[in-house]
């Protein structure tokens, strides 16, 4: 099996990236902890500013509406964010920054993910990958919370796929 790929980014590639970036995050403890006491912090500050002016049972109602509120807020708009202006923000950059529609040739070894643009080269050993995300669409590899590289599985072989796949299982 030839571990090489050849493609062009596109557009919908990054957006595709973009929302499997948000929902892989989600799944990690620290971010959850920290929406968590986000919705805390808020929940405290509207009951310190409601409570001392409010007869306390008419308080605690107010502080159960607005917490589920703040939940609803703390957690839907990230998501609402991405999926609405995702795209949006994604073409713009697209628009702007030239390297990202370059063609990329990538190859894969059990120790590295190589990818060559008319612009940049790199050979980054699987192991510097902090984390991986897969979806239907693409791999996405991180090399931090916000950096990645993504190869999207249109150009590929199901026999690659699932060498990636086990690559990437035995490197995390």
């Amino acid at each position: 099996m030839q571990r090489t790929a050849t493609f062009t980014p596109q557009e919908a590639d990054f957006v595709a990236a973009n929302r499997l970036h948000l929902a892989s995050s989600f799944r990690t403890p620290r971010l959850l902890v920290r929406f968590a006491l986000l919705w805390l912090f808020c929940v405290a500050v509207f009951a310190a500013i409601v409570a001392p002016f409010t007869p306390w049972r008419e308080a605690q109602a107010a502080i159960l509406v607005f917490s589920a509120f703040a939940a609803v807020g703390v957690f839907a708009v990230p998501f609402a964010i991405t999926f609405c202006l995702g795209p949006y923000a994604v073409r713009r950059r697209f628009r702007q920054e030239k390297q990202l529609s370059d063609p990329i040739e990538v190859q894969w070894s059990e120790e590295a993910y190589e990818a060559v643009t008319p612009r940049i080269t790199n050979r980054i050993p699987w192991s510097d990958y902090v984390r991986t995300a897969e979806n239907d669409r693409l791999f996405m590899m991180f090399l931090s919370d916000a950096t990645f590289q993504l190869l999207p599985k249109r150009v590929l072989s199901e026999a690659q796929i699932a060498d990636i796949r086990t690559i990437l299982r035995r490197s995390a």
